[in-house]
């Protein structure tokens, strides 16, 4: 089963964070945090061509820690069961899961060709489902990066209350380049 190709020029890079968010929900079901997310936008494994390789990632994912904690010593009927709870909410139907295990028992998909095959036919409230998924949680990163990165507000020369030494308030002006002497009748 090959994966189709997505080139990064092709597509924005929030279409691209989404189609990321997909994976992190199938194999992980969690949000990327902002670290994975920078990595796999510039870092994802491409095809021959340049372009995105989707179950590449996915095979990327596969082997990770995190992945082992969530997927090693499962059936192929628990690793399909797993996917539709993260992926969708929801257990498979009984002829989704044995044709879904019967193409693993076979050799035919590993977890990772099927968490991508799965994902991706996703028809219907599952497609809903998947699709709200991704996208409230590239929005979520979206809010946070924003907020880690937002500029300083602009400096506002206020006066500022201070204390003096018998602790009176008293406030303590800017300079006004308009009063300020410079010196320069002085030549």
């Amino acid at each position: 089963m090959t994966s189709p190709a997505v080139a990064p020029s092709d597509i924005p890079l929030s279409q691209l964070g989404v189609e990321i968010e997909k994976a992190y929900i199938a194999f992980f079901n969690r949000d990327a945090d902002g670290s994975g997310m920078a990595f796999w936008l510039y870092q994802h494994p491409t095809d021959a061509y340049g372009y995105m390789d989707m179950q590449g990632l996915m095979q990327a994912f596969a082997q990770s820690d995190e992945y082992l904690s969530n997927f090693a010593g499962l059936t192929h009927t628990q690793v399909v069961d797993r996917l539709y709870h993260n992926l969708f909410d929801r257990a498979p139907d009984q002829e989704g899961l044995a044709y879904w295990v019967n193409l693993m028992d076979a050799g035919y998909l590993t977890t990772a060709n099927a968490a991508y095959a799965i994902m991706n036919g996703a028809q219907g409230s599952d497609a809903w489902a998947i699709g709200d998924k991704a996208v409230n949680a590239q929005a979520k990163l979206q809010a946070i990066l924003a907020d880690l990165f937002d500029p300083m507000p602009p400096f506002d020369p206020q006066p500022v209350p201070t204390a003096d030494a018998q602790g009176t308030s008293q406030l303590i002006g800017y300079v006004d380049p308009g009063h300020f002497d410079t010196g320069s009748h002085l030549v």
